[in-house]
């Protein structure tokens, strides 16, 4: 069925009172988004609220952080210098501006944070029937609740996809970029029926400023061409004129980015972790193949929002090949899909725009054309959910009449559909919001759903140490630490150089080695540690215990390992191999293969009066030792040849 439009562009004489008309359609739009995550007002903060807002040194700064933040990377005011830790780059000071604003006039206020949220998305529903009541104008045989635009906006405001995004603070970003990317195409299509170039003006500002929340908004560059095309049959002359302040917006941004960032979206820089590079282990067929997987399975949350989790790390999502019918099937339906739009696009119907809002949406976050750092988020099915809820209502308000051929039959059915999406999706968001409470309850819900992924076994392991750190009983300190250990394993077997993941373990077998006394265990785990990353944590724990070994002999053949084996050799840290194997001395004074170890090492690093003296103490203890001699002659020479100190 095409769309209702008139062949002539859409003028909007009672503009100023449609929301008078509205009234009730409006309220409940704006009090359904209240109602369902009104709670999130007591929740603190989660996940990457720190990195932008709670522990960002820009955004804390108030006023005076707003010129940092518009003229450095997104994260910078978390990370420093090392911005380049996550995949990709990011300049998206608006929300970040917003935060500064608001820690300026109430400081960290987690509660108002939340509510501006759920503010901003009401008023996201509200754009959303505005436009689409443009996009779609109805006549008088219906009431305005069953209609498109009404039903629609309905069912994308309690939409339990988008919990992470309202209640997660740091969704502010993509909540702005919606609201504010469907404010240029209202403007937009404003100009189309007025002509008057306000709208022009209001249009690319809104763009740039949707641009500036996050660059997902660029796909409304295809977006607003699409819709005039669709529904205001509009000349190609027209469309051009209605799109070219975006373009200009956009022009304008992407030399902003570059100027801050130094280059547009891809700094060329390799990041070799897995957790921010999840195809790191993945030949091109395998990637291509996941990433198809994945595709369907943004379609599969949108129709049946269920498990959510916000973790899709590796592996919660597995690598595929083209073998596998998961992927060879959703190749399949999205060509069917993309043929079918195609055709339906001659016709301009409802259905070509949903599909190609849906695709345009969703390329940028697709990892087809660069990395995102993650398989899938929740929150990149935000923007492009509006598709999905646009076709659902279409589909029974507009086509059910035409496959029951029974109009009041088809409304009742459609109705009693679109109810029950309504009343499951609102259940599922009220169940949904209360996980984003705090990081204890959104990662006890994660290990449930995403027990495959490191990360989400690693942060779940952080719960539980932190709770057998407040355990008062000690048999509950104990299973506590060792189900933390056990989420570890599990997460090192995904990902075995997760230095998160390390640190962590080293410090639950630290409070495990006085419950249980497994020596062993301890320095196994420690050595494999140092290996990947010389911690720490390892260095103070192995010091503050030195003198309390119970097994001398073993605790000074792990100083041997590790100072020499591993830091001095693998890791190239002089300093820190010297260090373990003083460490050992201080247990065991007369360890020949420690003095061995030390005399060694400073004769490599020419610090030969130090090599000589650990050698001749070595020969007091075993004068015919082969090595030691030879260290020492060979160190007493070199000291000798050295030129005085005060010489020219």
């Amino acid at each position: 069925m095409t769309a209702k439009t008139a062949t002539t562009p859409p003028a909007d004489p009672n503009a100023a009172g449609f929301w008078i008309r509205h009234l009730v359609p409006a309220t409940i739009l704006l009090v359904v988004p209240f109602a369902l995550y009104g709670t999130t007002w007591s929740f603190g903060f989660v996940l990457d609220d720190k990195v932008v807002l709670s522990e960002n040194s820009f955004t804390k700064s108030g006023f005076a952080g707003i010129k940092d933040i518009l003229t450095k990377d997104t994260f910078q005011g978390f990370f420093g210098a090392q911005t380049q830790l996550v995949q990709g780059g990011r300049y998206r000071p608006l929300s970040l501006v917003t935060f500064a604003i608001e820690h300026q006039l109430y400081g960290l206020h987690a509660g108002m944070h939340h509510l501006i949220n759920v503010l901003l998305y009401a008023l996201t529903g509200l754009l959303l029937f505005r436009v689409l009541s443009l996009l779609l104008p109805a006549g008088h045989e219906s009431s305005w609740c069953f209609r498109i635009p009404f039903l629609a906006s309905l069912l994308f405001v309690v939409h339990p996809v988008h919990s992470e995004v309202v209640a997660n603070i740091k969704g502010r970003d993509e909540l702005l970029a919606l609201l504010l990317s469907m404010s240029a195409l209202y403007a937009a299509w404003r100009w189309i029926g007025s002509r008057k170039r306000r709208w022009l003006v209001a249009g690319g500002a809104l763009f740039f400023l949707a641009l500036l929340a996050k660059e997902n908004a660029l796909t409304f560059l295809a977006v607003v061409p699409l819709a005039a095309y669709c529904f205001a049959r509009c000349d190609l002359k027209r469309i051009v004129v209605a799109a070219g302040p975006l373009c200009v917006a956009a022009v304008l941004y992407l030399a902003v980015r570059y100027g801050v960032m130094g280059y547009l979206f891809d700094s060329g820089q390799n990041v070799t972790g897995l957790l921010n590079n999840p195809f790191l282990e993945a030949t091109l067929p395998q990637k291509l193949a996941t990433i198809c997987y994945v595709l369907f399975r943004y379609l599969q949350l949108l129709f049946f929002p269920h498990p959510l989790t916000h973790d899709y790390y590796p592996y919660h999502i597995p690598l595929l090949d083209w073998s596998d019918p998961r992927s060879f099937g959703s190749l399949l339906f999205y060509v069917l899909l993309v043929r079918l739009a195609a055709f339906q696009l001659r016709h301009r119907t409802v259905l070509a725009f949903s599909v190609f809002y849906f695709l345009a949406t969703l390329s940028i976050v697709s990892n087809l054309f660069f990395s995102v750092g993650t398989f899938m988020n929740e929150r990149f099915a935000f923007m492009p959910s509006v598709g999905f809820v646009l076709l659902l209502a279409w589909v029974l308000i507009e086509q059910l009449p035409h496959w029951l051929k029974n109009r009041a039959l088809a409304r009742s059915v459609g109705i009693g559909i679109v109810s029950v999406f309504v009343l499951a999706f609102a259940g599922k968001t009220l169940a949904r919001v209360p996980v984003w409470k705090d990081a204890t309850s959104l990662n006890r819900a994660a290990i449930k759903v995403s027990p495959n992924s490191a990360r989400a076994n690693t942060f779940y392991a952080v719960v539980l140490y932190d709770d057998a750190l407040a355990a008062a009983n000690h048999t509950s300190k104990k299973q506590l630490l060792q189900d933390a250990k056990k989420h570890l394993d599990r997460s090192l077997r995904i990902y075995p150089t997760y230095l998160e993941a390390l640190r962590v373990r080293a410090r639950v077998m630290g409070q495990l080695y006085p419950i249980n006394k497994d020596l062993d265990a301890l320095l196994a785990l420690f050595e494999q540690t140092l290996l990947v990353e010389p911690l720490p944590y390892i260095d103070q724990y192995m010091s503050s215990l030195n003198r309390q070994w119970p097994d001398v002999e073993k605790v000074t053949a792990f100083y041997h390992r590790a100072g020499l084996e591993i830091l001095y050799r693998h890791h190239q840290r002089a300093d820190l191999g010297v260090r373990y194997l003083r460490y050992g001395l201080q247990l065991n004074p007369d360890h020949i293969q420690l003095l061995l170890d030390l005399c060694r090492i400073h004769y490599e690093q020419e610090e030969y009066a130090t090599a000589l003296q650990y050698a001749r103490r070595g020969l007091t203890i075993q004068p015919g030792h082969g090595e030691l001699r030879n260290y020492r002659d060979l160190a007493a020479a070199a000291e000798a040849a050295r030129p005085p100190a005060n010489s020219p």
